[in-house]
């Protein structure tokens, strides 16, 4: 069984990019630019609709209805080789 490993912190960044913390203690930045492209993305191209992210159930949420959840954000952050730290 795969572990589920909760964001419990998140900061938003210039060039649509956001600090994590997850619940195990890993940190670092999440590239958002990808998502960008599809249209049910788009409002996060807002900068300040973008800057509103908040953690909530352990994933990512903007406004009501976008969100981007957790194991999608620990795929690509653990993919990542190295990761950008913010102090926390």
């Amino acid at each position: 069984m795969e572990v589920v490993r909760d964001i419990v912190d998140v900061r938003p960044l210039p060039d649509y990019k956001v600090w994590v913390r997850f619940e195990t203690g890993e940190k670092g930045v999440f590239d958002c630019t990808p998502y960008l492209a599809d249209s049910f993305w788009s409002p996060l191209r807002e900068i300040e609709f973008f800057n509103t992210v908040r953690v909530e159930d352990g994933s990512l949420m903007w406004g009501e209805d976008i969100d981007l959840c957790q194991d999608d954000v620990w795929e690509m952050f653990s993919q990542m080789e190295s990761t950008e730290p913010i102090n926390a």
